[in-house]
């Protein structure tokens, strides 16, 4: 092999190692930071999150592949919501899903830039929490609203 044609050699070799080695990063973990009022031993709760993780592998979400839940459980005051969204936020989630307005309340304090998805409130404390949310950032879907595919965490 002549000199030249080992020098382009290398020099080819050394543009497309970078390239070669984008493709080959998987898809971002997303983390998801789960705020449950109930005991994780109540059935109730355990049936909630086998309901919740069958829904997002519907989407394409794989606990463990793509996405990451870290669970918080009894956290049924406000303050108590509030100290445990701060200790989820140095896990820096891409979401965060509160299932009672006590934990919706604690996580709308402790901050304004995670998103916050909420289920399980009563209408009449419903609507409160919804004004609340839509004076901080863009307002939360209804639950009945189907959300498009191309939406994501």
């Amino acid at each position: 092999m002549k000199r030249r044609e080992f020098i382009t050699l290398l020099g080819g070799a050394a543009v497309a190692w970078p390239l070669a080695a984008r493709a080959q990063q998987g898809e971002r973990m997303r983390r998801i930071g789960v705020l449950m009022v109930l005991a994780e031993s109540d059935s109730q709760s355990q049936r909630r999150i086998t309901a919740f993780q069958e829904g997002l592998e519907k989407l394409g979400w794989t606990v463990g592949r793509n996405l990451a839940i870290d669970y918080r459980w009894g956290v049924s005051d406000p303050e108590g919501a509030r100290a445990t969204t701060s200790e989820l936020l140095s896990l820096a989630p891409d979401l965060i899903l509160a299932n009672a307005i006590s934990a919706l309340r604690g996580a709308q304090q402790a901050t304004h830039t995670v998103p916050i998805v909420f289920t399980g409130v009563r209408s009449r404390r419903a609507s409160r929490a919804l004004q609340l949310c839509s004076t901080r950032r863009q307002p939360p879907l209804p639950h009945n609203s189907s959300i498009p595919s191309r939406r994501r965490l």
